[in-house]
């Protein structure tokens, strides 16, 4: 009995921490040079911000601050804290915004600029904050959903297989028994 409790203990606890998964979607952006960026965004399970942004931003260099040839490539990789800040148009100054990133290469020299707007359905991306070096701007994004397992799939897959443990265990009793 006291291997049942820990079994039960146990699935309890592995399914207990995916109740809020953070969301991960495909990012595909295509700029106005002719630059792209691919990769993958994960936010919050609200979308409320951003968590991280891995991508290859196409058309540029590292080392070299602009757009080069589409056969240049300059890794991005962002993590938490992302700039979230933006300007204001009126002020000029630098303004909290959750729904904006700059996510700056690792050389410093380019950035991607992220704007966007979100639902429960997901990102949405805005006309506007949305180009590299504030110069090339986006002409063509998608965001889509990355296919991953729903906590409540997780839930069941432990309950099912603590549920054949319980059973093989019983069949495993009654047989030695008989």
């Amino acid at each position: 009995m006291r291997s049942l409790t820990l079994a039960a203990m146990t699935a309890a606890a592995l399914t207990a921490g995916v109740a809020h998964a953070d969301v991960t979607e495909n990012i595909d952006l295509t700029y106005s040079y002719g630059s792209t960026f691919v990769g993958t965004i994960v936010c919050t399970d609200d979308f409320s911000s951003i968590i991280s942004v891995i991508g290859l931003l196409t058309g540029y260099d590292p080392n070299i601050q602009g757009f080069q040839t589409l056969g240049s490539s300059d890794p991005i990789t962002a993590l938490s804290p992302i700039i979230n800040t933006d300007t204001d148009p009126v002020t000029g100054q630098t303004v909290p915004n959750p729904f904006f990133a700059q996510l700056v290469d690792s050389g410093g020299l380019n950035w991607v600029d992220f704007g966007y707007s979100y639902d429960p359905s997901g990102i949405t991306l805005t006309s506007v904050n949305n180009d590299v070096n504030y110069s090339d701007t986006l002409v063509t994004g998608l965001v889509a959903p990355v296919g991953v397992p729903e906590p409540g799939t997780l839930t069941m897959f432990a309950l099912g297989l603590f549920g054949l443990v319980v059973t093989r265990r019983r069949w495993t009793m009654s047989a030695s028994i008989g």
